[in-house]
C-alpha cells in the first residue's frame, strides 16, 4: 500500500516556508559573528499548507487555498466534480495546532535534507467532516534544481513523502471516498507532495550579494510557494519515506528499433505537447505496478519541466512504455497539462492488458517524440534507505535499513551492497568517524539492516558542533544510481558537563542561538541571564517535549543530548523542574 493505492485524493494550493537563513553559512557561527544574512534572516522556521486566512501571511495576499482537487474511487474512477463526492473542493491544510509545523535543516554543510517537524494536517471541512492527522517528520528529497527558469528557489522543486498518523476520523463521513479510505486504512495514510515556486525574494530589488534590501519594495508573496500532492492508504509496517516499487531516472537512448502497440490504437498517439521549444530537463519518478488491478502507475509530479510562469513546458509528446528486446511497447500517452498537474499531481495510471509479463521483466521508460528520456535501470534494480537523516551523539549507534527491488520484486538472494563513509563540508578533521560494515547482504525480502557507530569528531569546525557525514550504499545491479539517495548523519562532539552547571556554561550556547535565529528576540532573549531565570520553567518544559513537537526547544534540533541535559540541570536549579 502507498499513496499509489486506492482510494486516494489529490490536492493543490499554496504553502509557506520561512526558514531562518543566518545559520546557513559556517562563518556565521563564529565569535564575533561575521554575518551574511541571506534571504530570510528573521524566519521563524514555519512550514504550512495554507487556507488563506493565517495570521502569518499578509492580509492583502490572495492565496490559493490548499484543497482536494480530485478523488479516485476504489474502482479507479477519477472524480473532479464536488457533486460526485463532497470531499472535492474541501481543505487539505495545516491545523497549526498546537503550533505551526517547523522546517529544520540538518546542518549548514548539508542543507539538501530539510525536514518538516511537528506539522498536523486537517482534511475536509473543519466545521463538519474533518480528518486530522500528524505528519511524521520527513526530509525533502530528489531535489530538481533545473525544473524551471529563475534559479533559486523559484525554479527548484523537491518531494516530501511520509505518513499521517494518530488519525482522528469523522464518525460517518458523507464522502464515499473518505469513508472508503477510512475502511481501507484506518491507522495511517501515505502522503507525498511536491513543493515548487517558492518566492525567496523579500524585497525588490535584492542587494547584489543576495541579502535583503532594507530600502527595497516589500514582496507580498515572500515565503509562499506552490504545492501539489497525493494521499492514499498505508500500513503501519511499510516504510514511510519511500515507495516499494520502481524508479525511473533521467536518461536518453537512440530512437527505438521498433514501436509496438501497447493497447488500443490511440495509445500510440501521445497527448498534444504544450507550445514552445522542447525542454529536455527531467528528474526522478517512482512507479508502481498493481498486479491486483493489472495497472501501472507513474508519479511524474517532480519529474517534468515547467516554464517560468509555472505552466508545463513542452517536453515533446510523452508516452509511458516498456523497453523490450524488440522495441518499446507503448502503454499509454502522458498528458502534460496544467489541469493534470493541478487535479492529479501528475500521477498517471495505465492498464497493462496483455503487457503485464513484459512489464514484470523489462524496464519502464518515458518517451518524448519516440525517444527515451527517462528510464529504469536496465537491470530493473532500485535501492534506497528507509531514512536519510540521522542526528547522533558521540559514541552512539543508529540502525539503517536498506530496501531494494528488481522490477518491483525482491532481488535474487545473496546480493552484496558496499557501504562507504565520507565527511561533508568544511573541517580540519577529514577522517570518517562513523563506522559501518564494509558491505551488507540483501535478504530474501530485499532488505538489509546495519549499524552506524559514531566516533568523537573532535570539534573539527570550531563553533559548529561536530561533523556531518555521508554514508553511501553501492549495489552493482544499480547501474544508474540515484545520486540523492544516501544517508546523512550529524555526529555531535563529545561533551562532559560540569557537576554543577553555571550560567557561564549555558550562556555561550544560548547566545549562539540568539545570533543564528534572531526571530527568538520576539519571544525572549535567551542570552540574558535574568530573562532566562524568570522563564526557567517554560523553557525547561519546551526542552523536555518530544522531538516531534513543534514547540520542542531548540526548534533547530541541533543540540546534543549531553548539552541539552546540562542546560536542563541548570534550569531546574533555577526553578525549572517540572
Amino acid at each position: 500500500m502507498s499513496y499509489f493505492g486506492l482510494p486516494r485524493l489529490c490536492f493543490f494550493g499554496t504553502f509557506r516556508a520561512s526558514p531562518s537563513t543566518i545559520n546557513n553559512i559556517d562563518s556565521n557561527f563564529a565569535e564575533p559573528p561575521i554575518l551574511r544574512q541571506l534571504w530570510n534572516p528573521k524566519g521563524g522556521h514555519e512550514f504550512q499548507l495554507l487556507r488563506g486566512n493565517e495570521i502569518t501571511i499578509p492580509p492583502s495576499i490572495t492565496v490559493k487555498p490548499c484543497s482536494v482537487q480530485s478523488v479516485t474511487t476504489q474502482s479507479g474512477t477519477i472524480l473532479t466534480d464536488p457533486a460526485a463526492d463532497p470531499l472535492i473542493g474541501q481543505l487539505v491544510v495545516s491545523t497549526n495546532s498546537p503550533a505551526t509545523g517547523k522546517l529544520v535543516d540538518l546542518d549548514p554543510d548539508q542543507q539538501q535534507v530539510s525536514q518538516v517537524w511537528g506539522m498536523q494536517l486537517g482534511i475536509g471541512d473543519p466545521a463538519s467532516e474533518w480528518l486530522v492527522g500528524d505528519f511524521e517528520a520527513a526530509y525533502f528529497q530528489q531535489i530538481f534544481t533545473s525544473r524551471a527558469p529563475g534559479g533559486f528557489a523559484i525554479g527548484f522543486s523537491a518531494v516530501y513523502q511520509s505518513k499521517l498518523t494518530n488519525l482522528q476520523w469523522p464518525a460517518n463521513p458523507a464522502s464515499p471516498v473518505l469513508q472508503a479510505l477510512k475502511t481501507a486504512s484506518p491507522d495511517c495514510l501515505s502522503i507525498r507532495f511536491v513543493v515548487d515556486r517558492l518566492d525567496a525574494t523579500p524585497a525588490t530589488p535584492p542587494l547584489a550579494n543576495g541579502d535583503p534590501n532594507p530600502n527595497g519594495v516589500p514582496n507580498p508573496n515572500f515565503t509562499l510557494g506552490r504545492i501539489s500532492g497525493t494521499i492514499g492508504p498505508a500500513t503501519v509496517a511499510e516504510p514511510a519515506r519511500i515507495t516499494l516499487g520502481r524508479m525511473l531516472r533521467p536518461g536518453s537512448a537512440p530512437p527505438p528499433s521498433a514501436l509496438k502497440v501497447g493497447g488500443a490504437k490511440e495509445d500510440l498517439l501521445a497527448a498534444a505537447a504544450p507550445a514552445g521549444p522542447i525542454n529536455t530537463n527531467f528528474n526522478l519518478a517512482p512507479a508502481l505496478v498493481d498486479t491486483s488491478r493489472n495497472v501501472v502507475g507513474i508519479d511524474l509530479g517532480n519529474a517534468l519541466p515547467f516554464n517560468g510562469d509555472g505552466t508545463p513546458a513542452n517536453a515533446g509528446q510523452l508516452q509511458l512504455a516498456v523497453q523490450t528486446s524488440t522495441g518499446n511497447l507503448v502503454l499509454g500517452a502522458i498528458a502534460n497539462t496544467a489541469d493534470n498537474y493541478r487535479q492529479q499531481a501528475f500521477l498517471f495510471e495505465f492498464p497493462l492488458g496483455a503487457n503485464a509479463a513484459a512489464v514484470a521483466s523489462n524496464p519502464l521508460v518515458v518517451l518524448s517524440n519516440g525517444n527515451i528520456v527517462m528510464t529504469e535501470n536496465p537491470t530493473g534494480a532500485w535501492i534506497d534507505a528507509a531514512e536519510h537523516v540521522y542526528r547522533m551523539d558521540a559514541s552512539t549507534n543508529a540502525e539503517v535499513t536498506l530496501y531494494s527491488t528488481v522490477f518491483g520484486a525482491p532481488p535474487p538472494t545473496g546480493q552484496n551492497v558496499t557501504l562507504d563513509v565520507s565527511p561533508m563540508g568544511n573541517g580540519t578533521n577529514q577522517q570518517p568517524l562513523i563506522v559501518t560494515p564494509q558491505a551488507v547482504t540483501l535478504g530474501p525480502d530485499g532488505t538489509a539492516t546495519f549499524q552506524m557507530s559514531s566516533g568523537i569528531p573532535g570539534n573539527p569546525r570550531g563553533p559548529i558542533d561536530g561533523q556531518v557525514y555521508q554514508v553511501t550504499f553501492t549495489w552493482s545491479e544499480d547501474t544508474i544510481p540515484d545520486q540523492t539517495a544516501f544517508v546523512s548523519a550529524h555526529v555531535y562532539d563529545a561533551f562532559t558537563a560540569p557537576a554543577t552547571p553555571a550560567w557561564t556554561d549555558v550562556q555561550p550556547i544560548f547566545k549562539q542561538i540568539m545570533i543564528l535565529y534572531p526571530f527568538m528576540q520576539s519571544i525572549l532573549d535567551l542570552s540574558d541571564e535574568a530573562t532566562v531565570i524568570a522563564n526557567a520553567a517554560p523553557i525547561a518544559n519546551f526542552m523536555r517535549l518530544p522531538v516531534t513537537s513543534p514547540h520542542f526547544m531548540p526548534v533547530t534540533r541541533d543540540l546534543s543530548g549531553p548539552k541539552t541535559a546540562m542546560i536542563l540541570a541548570w534550569l531546574d536549579a533555577q526553578g525549572g523542574a517540572h
